[in-house]
């Protein structure tokens, strides 16, 4: 008959004793940088290293490429916004706004492979979160390419919009079975819509302006894309340029 601690302990000729205790020892002794603490510019510049320009083609190159379709402002604005840990900023928004075909989603979309970012909607008091460019991340900067401000700001939602624009997070859903999670405590955030708030009937009430609208402008860069990108068969820039142009 076997000994009691050998039918407990091996399976295959394997003792599993040991191997838990090899595998315990390993996560205790592992050292690994925690991800929130990666800051935007490590992200950038292993981007940068992994997608080079054209050997013809220098940095300064690339940002007259975006300044040729009024981007360079909020390209600027983004990097700062990204950086703000650093810099001690309390803006944690970018908010683009402006007609149809000013650039506004191809820009989102340009950043959001560069950094570790998540697009998420405003739908009710939970955010529905998409899909993530880097999972291995802590997220960095979160999206929303489509901002419902009526939504946003509504009595179901305000709270929650309040608490991601204050760099606090707030809760989403995410996985497979939809479970609820608070996220993005430490991320920026890239909205987009044609219009905002000051533009409509909600900004004349005293109420909204005071409790809403005011905190938010405290927490939020506002910037109005007015340059109708051509329509072309080519990009007007590239990720890459994005990158290397930051």
């Amino acid at each position: 008959m076997e000994d009691h601690e050998d039918t407990e302990y091996h399976y295959q000729g394997v003792c599993l004793k040991d191997e838990l205790e090899t595998v315990y020892r390993n996560i205790v002794e592992l050292k690994t940088p925690d991800p929130v603490e990666q800051a935007p510019e490590t992200t950038l510049m292993e981007y940068c290293k992994k997608y080079p320009i054209d050997p013809d083609m220098t940095p300064e190159d690339c940002l007259k490429a975006i300044d040729a379709v009024h981007h360079g402002e909020a390209l600027r604005a983004i990097h700062k916004i990204l950086s703000f840990r650093k810099s001690g900023s309390k803006v944690h928004v970018l908010w683009l706004w402006g007609q149809v075909s000013t650039g506004k989603s191809f820009f989102s979309r340009k950043i959001s492979q560069i950094f570790s970012s998540m697009e998420v909607q405003w739908r009710g008091e939970y955010l529905p979160s998409m899909s993530s460019t880097m999972p291995h991340i802590s997220t960095q900067l979160v999206t929303c390419e489509e901002f419902d401000f009526h939504t946003a700001f509504g009595p179901a939602t305000i709270n929650t919009t309040k608490q991601l624009f204050e760099g606090r997070g707030g809760l989403t859903r995410i996985g497979p079975y939809k479970q609820y999670s608070k996220r993005f405590g430490d991320a920026s955030f890239l909205i987009a819509s044609n219009t905002i708030p000051h533009d409509e009937a909600m900004s004349k009430d005293g109420d909204f302006q005071a409790n809403i609208w005011e905190p938010i402008l405290k927490r939020a860069k506002l910037l109005q894309m007015t340059h109708v990108m051509p329509e072309s068969k080519t990009e007007a820039y590239t990720v890459n340029q994005m990158a290397h142009a930051l």
